[in-house]
């Protein structure tokens, strides 16, 4: 008598029926431990592991026993699901198979592909579905690497040798309105099998204004198979509430509260003598003003304040909206900065952008804020120092650009003009500053945050509707 550990006897093959495929002149079933290494060899997927049941040979009565995981010991031929959902699945699953085993097969040695042709030389007979076992999802084939003697019965050839091979039939089906997820229909399982989980029972979605009610006769669940049975899953209308003469519907049109908002597209406008900060087109939601926290920050040109928009903010959003920057001239510019607060007030208003506690916060970041602060600071430093140098030669001799004229000295001695020496100083002063306010300018347009700005701009007639 045979045994393999941890399997169970599947059935038996009566060797005077059947004739076997043999490797390099040994019988194939005694060379099945090769055959299982060279399918962990080749396929990685593990769920083509464990797909052949293990023959035995039998000295005892001169049959090939087959053996397989306990977990298929109420396994179901797969020739007795026929003409039902599940068995038309594993059918697909059993094609599948086939077809990876020969493209694998393709492309190996010829030693290796002896193994995968004796697995698959007859795996697409006729008879095939008699000796394929389903249960859980799950195929194995039962027996393999054989064919049948001309003649010779398969019925007769082939013996079961699980306990109870009576095979029963178990049909579901919806009353009301629903439908079955899963399970479709009909299933067999074999004589005990106890019903549990999504392979072996339907879940049942009710259709709108349904709910699932009740089994009839009762619940399959732990339900054990002895014979044929019927379950019809019962789906009711669901009951409408109790109508007060408060909730009584009216014959006014209420519009729905479910219905969908609507949004427009709202974009901030810099204008002129500024530029919008930040992001200047958003989503408003219509028949509210835009929130406060999306309204962007207005940066406006020196010399000009931010007064507002050319419409409320405030007013509700009823479509696609355009808001316009609005500004007041101040009348300072750069002399009014330089002298309204003094020197070093100027400098104070110059340089507030920056922060002294960090570049990164006010007009600049990153390392060009760095770059271009030295370079106004340089700048800075060469104004003051033309000033002072300035004033200090006030009442000294005159500094002139052409040869200095000999001097006559006579009796009478002239007070020094002092007025054209001055005035040609602040000019060139005044042309200096001017050259800086120019540079700064430039600078400024080289920012990545003005960049921005333009691009928004430039992107603005291609915004699309969400």
């Amino acid at each position: 008598m045979s045994s393999v550990r941890d399997k169970v006897k599947l059935c038996s093959i009566d060797m005077n029926g059947v004739a076997v495929e043999k490797i390099n002149g040994v019988p194939f079933y005694e060379r099945y431990i090769e055959f299982d290494n060279t399918i962990k060899k080749h396929i990685i997927d593990r769920k083509y592991h464990n797909l052949f049941a293990q023959p035995v040979f039998n000295t005892t009565n001169g049959m090939i026993d087959w053996y397989v995981p306990a977990n298929f010991q109420n396994a179901i031929k797969l020739s007795e699901l026929k003409g039902t959902a599940e068995g038309d699945e594993y059918s697909k699953q059993k094609e599948l198979i086939i077809q990876h085993l020969n493209r694998t097969a393709a492309d190996l040695p010829d030693h290796d592909q002896k193994y995968f042709k004796c697995l698959t030389k007859y795996l697409s007979s006729d008879y095939i579905d008699d000796l394929v076992y389903c249960d859980k999802g799950q195929i194995i084939f039962g027996v393999w690497g054989l064919r049948l003697i001309d003649g010779k019965n398969l019925t007769t050839s082939i013996r079961t040798d699980i306990d109870d091979k009576r095979v029963y039939t178990i049909n579901y089906q919806v009353r009301g309105n629903g439908i079955m997820s899963g399970i479709k229909g009909t299933i067999k399982r074999r004589h005990g099998h106890v019903l549990n989980g999504g392979k072996d029972i339907p879940n049942i979605i009710p259709g709108d204004g349904f709910e699932f009610s009740s089994w009839e006769p009762d619940a399959p669940h732990n339900r054990k198979v002895e014979s044929d049975i019927n379950f019809t899953a019962i789906c009711t209308p669901i009951p409408a509430p109790p109508v007060s003469e408060e909730t009584a519907p009216t014959n006014d049109i209420v519009e729905s509260e479910t219905a969908q908002p609507e949004f427009s597209n709202v974009r901030f406008d810099g204008g002129e003598h500024g530029k919008i900060k930040g992001i200047d087109t958003i989503r408003a939601k219509n028949g509210e003003p835009v929130p406060p926290m999306q309204v962007p920050e207005v940066k406006p040109k020196r010399g000009y304040d931010f007064v507002g928009w050319d419409e409320d903010i405030n007013n509700p959003i009823n479509g696609d909206k355009v808001f316009k920057a609005q500004y007041k001239k101040n009348g300072k510019g750069f002399w009014g900065n330089l002298f309204s607060g003094g020197l070093f007030g100027w400098f104070r208003n110059l340089f507030s952008g920056f922060g002294f506690g960090g570049f990164g916060r006010g007009w600049f970041s990153g390392c060009l804020s760095w770059i271009v602060g030295l370079l106004l600071m340089g700048l800075l430093i060469m104004l003051l120092s033309s000033l002072f140098r300035g004033c200090s030669t006030r009442n000294n001799t005159p500094i002139v650009t052409q040869p200095i004229p000999e001097v006559v000295h006579t009796p009478k001695q002239e007070t020094p003009q002092e007025t054209p020496q001055k005035t040609d100083d602040y000019e060139a002063i005044r042309a200096l500053i001017q050259e800086y306010e120019r540079r700064i300018d430039e600078l400024e347009q080289m920012l990545p945050e003005n960049q921005v700005g333009n691009n928004n701009k430039q992107s603005d007639s291609e915004y699309v509707q969400i």
